[in-house]
């Protein structure tokens, strides 16, 4: 009798024990490893990613609808002998080319392809190719966008119509959007942009031109235009801090 009894109480402890792992089961889901892992050579030329809520330009006080990929640009120099320009330049393509990639399988690529787009952008670099091109114009035109979008974008047109943007090539800069959301905006706004370059977010980094990690995160323009070149920079409101430049300021009222 007290050997049913005991038997009885052991399948009543092993029914009770599956169904406390089911409840914890349904509760706490198994880890994605590959989520959160990636290989070791790989991690140090990565920054943490920064989560949606924080996902903002502090200069241009707007939230962000994508996320950048920050690479490690002090590694990168040291790395592959890479200039503070070819790096910024990397970390633009390779935030380009997994856009690309999230789009075409309308998803997150995998680590394994991360790396082999982070590698096809390393190549690229090296053989000379860039997104942004260097413009070759004796007067540039920097004009910061996200600053002229008030009034419906009138302040913004304006700009574009003065005669002095005919004698240079426009710069557009956004803190706020990826180059393909500045295209698209810019059409929204029937603002005509072809023969502009573009300078996106995806281009501004923590790192200074002597891979210096800074507090926040800026972009060091005069590396990426001609020495002699007249720069002139549109803007309306206060001049942004974060982008380092030698340049003669217009406030747009």
């Amino acid at each position: 009798m007290n050997n049913k009894l005991i038997n009885i109480l052991f399948i009543l402890l092993i029914l009770l024990g599956v169904s406390c792992s089911s409840t914890v089961d349904d509760k706490y889901q198994r880890v994605d490893v590959e989520k959160y892992y990636r290989q070791s050579g790989m991690v140090k030329y990565f920054l943490v990613d920064i989560p949606d809520w924080a996902n903002s330009s502090f200069e241009a006080n707007c939230n962000r609808s994508t996320a950048v990929k920050y690479l490690h640009i002090d590694y990168l120099m040291k790395s592959f002998s890479l200039s503070y320009e070819n790096a910024i330049q990397m970390q633009y393509l390779f935030n380009m080319e997994y856009a690309k990639a999230a789009k075409t399988k309308n998803g997150i690529p995998s680590l394994k392809e991360e790396e082999s787009l982070f590698f096809l952008a390393l190549d690229k670099i090296k053989a000379g190719q860039k997104v942004f091109k260097k413009p070759t114009f004796n007067r540039v035109n920097a004009i910061w966008i996200d600053s002229l979008l008030s009034n419906g974008g009138k302040k913004l047109r304006d700009v574009f119509n003065r005669p002095s943007l005919t004698k240079g090539r426009p710069l557009l800069i956004s803190m706020c959007h990826t180059r393909g959301e500045l295209i698209s905006l810019l059409k929204k706004k029937k603002v005509v942009y072809e023969g502009s370059r573009f300078i996106t977010y995806e281009m501004f980094s923590y790192f200074d031109k002597n891979g210096v990690r800074g507090a926040r995160e800026s972009l060091d323009l005069s590396k990426h235009l001609l020495e002699k070149q007249r720069k002139y920079f549109y803007y309306s409101g206060e001049k942004p801090r974060n982008i380092n430049g030698s340049f003669k300021y217009i406030n747009i009222k």
